[in-house]
């Protein structure tokens, strides 16, 4: 192994191509939203996936929401796109229908339409168009979508439709995530979880707990040299901590770099949705192997801690991020013991500077298998 340095190269927990949160409200027979893209499988391309109602389902997180009325339908799923119009073709292929007061879909959550009908492969890289279509009202119900739209950056794809009165593109386009049959994820390459549902936890040397830890577990091997959570409401007049990185915070947490940024030079004392970044000694992070970035607060002033809260039963949804499964905000009292996993399905945010990666090379006269040349 040699590791390389690369110049620099920030890795977050999650996709940072969106912004912009916004509403689609469906409250009409015929209208819909659509997200259009290709899918990002969570193995790659080392297989195609299929959705259907033998397990599949279609994460997606809704707003303000009526959907109380026996005659309302919806159908959630997947299409295929148009090589003229780049629209949706208006014909499900497999699709979840939810009928009013019959299922249950809560406002300002994150849900889970499993598939009823149909079944769709995919492989990675396939274009397709994940669509939520209001196929008849009754009463006042109103669905609604959150949405998310590109930096300006990225505007030509992924990108949304709406249909309102006539089906046309927009640069809005709802969240949704895939679960195929076999409980792996795929997603709308370039989208990520929409900015609601941030929570925070408010903590200090007196509580209990009174240290939080943002645990990852690496798939390469890599030197990194700052690292960044979502940590703020330090009072520089007053509060004091460690941000410490450790190594096998889950199990035998080792403290392997301890940080203590001066308060003074801070932005503010205010609690709020604060990502920061700290220097740390050059340390080098093995495959494999679960690490853990911690705020410790040292005195009795209250700090914050943030993440989404991604909601009872939507744990996957962590698969859209760099670590996967492994990403997960832990804590524990009066540094005793391991760490224990607060909720899985809690989603902080992580960020990473890599200064070096592993370019796969044994190093010179440790080559497995290699034979000596000798003068003979």
């Amino acid at each position: 192994m040699a590791l390389q340095r690369v110049p620099n190269l920030i890795v977050s927990s999650f996709d940072a191509l969106n912004s912009d949160n916004s509403v689609s409200t469906i409250d009409a027979a015929g209208e819909s939203c659509a997200v259009i893209g290709y899918v990002a499988l969570q193995n790659g391309n080392a297989a195609s996936k299929t959705i259907s109602s033998a397990g599949g389902k279609i994460y997606y997180r809704t707003n303000a929401i009526t959907f109380a009325n026996g005659s309302t339908a919806m159908s959630i799923g997947i299409q295929d796109v148009s090589a003229t119009t780049g629209l949706e073709d208006n014909t499900f292929d497999v699709r979840a229908a939810l009928v009013g007061g019959v299922d249950t879909v809560t406002a300002n959550a994150f849900m889970a339409a499993a598939m009823t009908t149909g079944t769709k492969t995919i492989a990675h890289g396939d274009l397709i168009a994940i669509v939520f279509e209001m196929t008849a009202r009754g009463g006042a119900d109103s669905f609604t979508v959150d949405r998310l739209s590109p930096v300006s950056s990225f505007d030509m794809i992924p990108y949304g439709t709406g249909d309102t009165g006539t089906l046309s593109k927009n640069p809005l386009f709802p969240f949704a995530m895939i679960e195929f049959d076999d409980g792996t994820v795929g997603w709308i390459l370039g989208t990520s979880i929409p900015n609601y549902g941030r929570a925070a936890i408010s903590y200090n040397s007196g509580s209990t707990p009174d240290e939080y830890c943002v645990t990852f577990t690496p798939t390469f091997t890599c030197e990194i040299d700052a690292v960044g959570v979502d940590f703020s409401d330090l009072d520089p007049a007053t509060d004091t901590v460690e941000v410490i990185l450790y190594t096998d915070p889950l199990g035998t947490p080792v403290a392997t770099v301890t940080m203590t940024p001066d308060s003074d030079q801070t932005n503010q004392a205010a609690a709020g949705y604060t990502n920061n970044m700290f220097f740390l000694t050059p340390t080098t992070l093995t495959a494999g192997v679960t690490y853990g970035i911690a705020i410790r607060p040292t005195t009795t002033g209250n700090v914050q801690i943030g993440y989404w809260d991604l909601l009872t039963g939507n744990d996957k949804i962590r698969r859209m991020g760099t670590w996967g499964d492994t990403l997960s905000l832990a804590s524990r009292t009066n540094q005793t013991g391991a760490f224990s996993v607060v909720q899985t399905y809690y989603a902080p945010p992580l960020y990473l500077r890599i200064s070096k990666l592993d370019d796969g090379l044994a190093p010179l006269g440790h080559i497995t298998g290699a034979r000596s040349i000798g003068t003979y």
